[in-house]
């Protein structure tokens, strides 16, 4: 059997082996060159190639995000490929904090693209491709993460009710509890 590409500078057939030589979509035909019938006649099938290019260039969306201490989210990366077409690399990429005093990017398993905001300021998240090294920091698609302080959406006085006797005093303690479910002392 006998293998041939078309259009044939998309792929090259080397024996039973495609190369692809350049980003597109080629077809692969069969034929047996003793009796003629190949994968283009009736009842045959042909098969189809389609070559990507090389990471080009590495984004992560969103480019800029505000988030409040004690908060996470996830980030998305996408590859951008030479010769066109973007592919998920979310959880490809290692991802890596300008301050992790601000954010902290676990990487964890699964779920790469977590960062949590852990300080307020601002920072950079940047991911890299490991097998190719193409960073998203190289062409300015980090993405930069304000951190604010947590907003408080209710304060409590406790005790709520106390007797105090004339010329003595009592304690009071005020509670801030905030939009992560966080309580603090204030």
């Amino acid at each position: 059997v006998e293998l041939a590409a078309d259009p044939p500078d998309v792929v090259a057939v080397q024996g039973n082996l495609v190369v692809g030589l350049h980003p597109g979509t080629a077809t692969i035909a069969a034929i047996d060159r003793p009796t003629g019938i190949g994968s283009t006649a009736t009842g045959g099938r042909n098969a189809v190639v389609h070559v990507v290019g090389a990471v080009a260039r590495l984004v992560l969306s969103p480019a800029a995000v505000t988030m409040a201490v004690g908060e996470s989210r996830t980030l998305t990366a996408l590859a951008e490929r030479i010769g066109g077409g973007n592919v998920n690399y979310t959880q490809r990429v290692a991802y890596a904090s300008s301050d992790p005093a601000v954010v902290a990017v676990p990487n964890d398993v699964g779920n790469r693209s977590r960062i949590v905001a852990v300080g307020v300021g601002t920072a950079r998240v940047s991911a890299v491709d490991p097998e190719t090294g193409v960073a998203t920091t190289a062409s300015g698609d980090d993405t930069v993460v304000t951190v604010t302080p947590q907003a408080i959406v209710r304060v409590e006085v406790a005790p709520r009710l106390r007797r105090v006797a004339l010329g003595s005093s009592t304690r009071f303690v005020a509670t801030g509890f905030f939009e992560t479910g966080d309580t603090r002392n204030l």
